[in-house]
């Protein structure tokens, strides 16, 4: 087992040592109930629960029910180093042994054995915490495993996060279970280091700290992140007011840690695809520099609309025909005219702003727009012009376009 820990696929191989003496199938989940690794040697288990799990990476509504109503079970996994046997011949056809792997009063993983070859014996129960032990030390500083799932707050958010499409019935029941009421709109605030955590202790401290600074959200690890939902009464690019979002921002500046936003969304069954928004906001801030530490998917659309039509479309097909008109004026002439439009776009059409950013007269820049609309022909003062020359600018500074 000491051997196996050292080795880059180190789950894998302690299980399998551990096999060998149980003699039984095996399997890990993290906290979140994701699955980790599995050991057994038939490829078909005549185990139904265990091979829809296999298949589906998720526990079977029956098998939700029948845990959650097991309160000796829920009791155990809170408070018990020990293994737990699961006797429920309604939906197993063998009994299981689960075991938690914990660090510092946390879940980190499971660790389950079913009685398929041989029957449960002592020895094997000691053979499967020594395994729980060695997976602990292996845990204990990889992020991914980081998970509270100790509360039907906690157990809802990652349902919803976990699920790709998540049942709306269920998601009533764990509402009806944890007592939960929303406001009309929903945000998720997706934090990070830029990386996973370093730390179970650095994770564990931020997570705690934003969880009292959110008094009223739900504060929730997952997948070496910090995932927080907020609900409000208003559809806005922020759901926090100015005092609270300068409070938050001296936050992540204080822990050198970065926060993107999520759009208002109207049902939790959306949570997932919010995450996803707020971890594209995220990714498409690292584009550019200098822009702080808080992100909001709001400013990051079109970037995003011109991301997923580049996937399956020829770049050229995007670009306005006109800009390329600019493009060659300024080849030919060493002019900054694609410059100055996409300054002049960036700061909405504000001439005093964008003239001083770009550190020219005021009159030279009218000039210039004046110049750029003779060349490409087109009018600046249309909405939908400019909607098309935005993501026209996009995909060409996305290096796409040539």
């Amino acid at each position: 087992m000491i051997c196996a820990l050292n080795d880059p696929d180190a789950m894998k191989k302690m299980l399998e040592v551990t096999f060998k003496y149980v003699d039984n199938p095996l399997r890990v989940i993290d906290s979140a109930h994701n699955p980790v690794v599995s050991c057994w040697e038939e490829k078909q288990l005549d185990e139904p629960q265990w091979m829809e799990y296999k298949e589906n990476q998720t526990f079977s509504q029956k098998y939700n029910d029948i845990c959650n109503a097991d309160y000796a079970f829920q009791r155990h996994m809170l408070n018990s180093p020990t293994p737990y046997i699961m006797n429920y011949p309604e939906i197993f056809k063998h009994r299981q042994r689960i075991l938690r792997i914990r660090q510092s009063h946390m879940n980190i993983a499971f660790v389950s054995e079913l009685e398929y070859n041989h029957p449960f014996t002592e020895f094997t129960s000691e053979i499967l915490q020594v395994f729980a032990y060695f997976a602990g030390i292996r845990l204990r500083n990889d992020a991914n495993f980081y998970y509270s799932y100790d509360s039907p707050l906690s157990e809802i958010l990652l349902y919803v996060l976990k699920m790709q499409q998540p049942n709306p019935e269920k998601i009533r029941q764990l509402m009806k279970k944890s007592g939960l009421h929303f406001k009309k709109y929903l945000y998720l605030i997706y934090i990070t280091d830029n990386d996973l955590f370093d730390s179970r202790e650095k994770m564990v401290y931020i997570c705690t700290l934003l969880d009292k600074f959110f008094t009223g959200g739900l504060t929730q690890m997952i997948e070496g992140k910090i995932v927080i939902l907020l609900d409000s009464d208003h559809c806005m690019k922020s759901p926090l007011d100015d005092d609270r979002l300068q409070n938050f921002l001296q936050i992540l500046s204080a822990n050198h840690i970065f926060a993107a936003v999520s759009r208002a969304f109207l049902d939790l069954s959306q949570a997932g695809y919010a995450l996803e928004q707020a971890k594209k906001a995220f990714d498409f801030s690292r584009q550019k520099e200098g822009l702080g530490q808080l992100f909001f998917y709001e400013d990051y659309i079109l970037e995003d609309l011109a991301e997923t039509y580049l996937l399956h479309n020829l770049p050229v097909h995007m670009v306005e025909p006109g800009l390329n008109e600019l493009i060659e004026y300024d080849r030919l002439h060493g002019t900054a005219l694609m410059e100055t439009l996409t300054c002049y776009l960036d700061h909405q059409l504000d001439l005093h702003t964008a003239s001083e950013r770009m550190h020219i007269h005021f009159n030279t820049l009218k000039y210039r727009i004046q110049k750029i609309k003779d060349i490409t022909g087109l009018d600046l003062n249309k909405i939908d012009i400019l909607m098309r020359i935005r993501l026209s600018l996009i995909v060409i500074k996305s290096g796409g376009f040539t």
